[in-house]
């Protein structure tokens, strides 16, 4: 038992002065390409001539935004590309905005990102980006004002968006002395973020009240059952919005999209974690993840008693991917580098043939292991216990030094 809990002990340490080493790594190289690119535009020059065809040469005007000055031939200035960015799914992108001297946007390229590899393709194939082109720079670029979204790819299309916003404005003011309405961004709160809400209020009445429940319909309910539906329904099919990876690493890393835009991504993500630091029980995993609920469904519709006897110790895995995701992550700087869940593949059906190969595996394994994927695989899960740990911890610590300055009180108290 000793040397179980040396070892344990000792793979945590390791575990964090890996993740510590990856991100000093890390933090280095990106201050040393910062360093070098300070007077060094090269890294920009094919995504400028993407941006500007028609121009011979750039020269750079602003550094915040990041601005160039479109030039022909003859010197003579033709227009500008200017470099918005703002925090997407996955964490910041930037976009090149390509504009001509009145004031109307030629081109619109993504230049960096780190969103999910298959919403990008899915907004590059649908078009989104050329829903800019001829615009003019002083139009609002707001969902469900000028703009229409990519369904799927919500927050997606709203940092595209607010990236464009950025870079154009900025550039009718400054370089163009045009009038440009200042945009106040809505608090984006309807249907799906009222749905959500009350997925959450259900599971945490529901699991805390359960025998009272019980006991007032004198009867035994199955409550978890018709919750987890609803979430399979709302956070799965609807709106495919299960807390993932890159959830969690890219508020890491410090990737938070605008809260007025996107209050969903907040309430999920800060619900799902809160709960279980703050209550101790993963109400999360076993009321509300639509995975999770997926396979349990699949495994009694097929109504295999054959169990799969995985020892115990394989538990473990899904810690080690957990790490290796935020490894990952840190290593590359890009939080699509640690995803490694098929979350996006089964309820937005999108995905790479690896996905769907894993997706397929795992729900076929589900038949015979119950929710094989969460006991065993999931690193969210793994993050959902280890906030639990940290409740019951710091909840007993806490009693211990109630409990001692209750006995303090006593044995005063007696003493006089």
């Amino acid at each position: 038992m000793k040397k179980r809990l040396l070892l344990k002990k000792i793979m945590i340490i390791l575990a964090i002065v890996t993740l510590l080493g990856a991100w000093f790594i890390s933090y280095k190289e990106k201050t040393k390409k910062t360093n070098e690119n300070i007077n060094d535009d090269k890294q920009y020059a094919e995504v400028l001539k993407q941006a500007y065809p028609q121009a011979e040469e750039f020269q750079k005007i602003s550094p915040e935004p990041l601005t160039f000055s479109a030039r022909d031939s003859n010197q003579k200035e033709i227009g500008f590309v200017a470099f918005g960015e703002a925090n997407g799914y996955g964490g910041p992108l930037k976009i090149a905005v390509g504009i001509d001297l009145n004031g109307q946007i030629i081109s619109t390229i993504i230049a960096e990102q780190s969103e999910t590899p298959s919403y990008i393709a899915e907004i590059i194939q649908k078009g989104y980006l050329d829903k800019f082109k001829t615009a003019k720079v002083t139009s609002p670029f707001v969902l469900g004002v000028d703009l229409n979204g990519i369904s799927g790819a919500t927050i997606s299309s709203k940092a595209i968006a607010k990236a464009i916003r950025n870079a154009s404005h900025t550039v009718g003011k400054t370089d163009l002395n045009l009038e440009v309405k200042e945009i106040n961004e809505p608090w984006n709160f309807g249907a799906a973020e009222a749905a959500v809400m009350l997925v959450f209020i259900c599971a945490i009445i529901f699991s805390f009240f359960t025998k009272q429940l019980n006991l007032l319909f004198k009867r035994k309910l199955n409550l978890r059952l018709p919750i987890i539906l609803c979430s399979m329904i709302v956070l799965g099919f609807w709106l495919n919005r299960p807390i993932s990876m890159q959830y969690l690493t890219g508020a890491m890393l410090g990737f938070f999209p605008s809260i007025r835009e996107n209050f969903l991504w907040y309430l999920i993500l800060f619900t799902g974690i809160g709960l279980p630091l703050f209550t101790g029980k993963n109400i999360y995993c076993f009321w509300v993840c639509p995975f999770g609920g997926l396979q349990e469904i699949i495994n009694k519709l097929c109504g295999v008693k054959y169990r799969l006897k995985i020892a115990k110790i394989f538990k473990v895995t899904r810690y080690f991917l957990l790490w290796l995701g935020i490894f990952l992550v840190i290593i590359n700087n890009n939080t699509a580098s640690g995803n490694i869940e098929p979350f996006g593949t089964v309820f937005g059906f999108k995905g790479t043939g690896f996905y769907w190969i894993e997706l397929i595996t795992v729900l076929v394994i589900g038949i015979f292991s119950y929710k094989f994927w969460c006991y065993f695989l999931c690193p969210i899960g793994a993050v959902m216990d280890l906030l639990c740990n940290v409740n019951h911890v710091v909840t007993k610590k806490l009693l211990q030094v109630y409990r001692r300055l209750i006995y303090k009180k006593s044995h005063e108290t007696s003493a006089s």
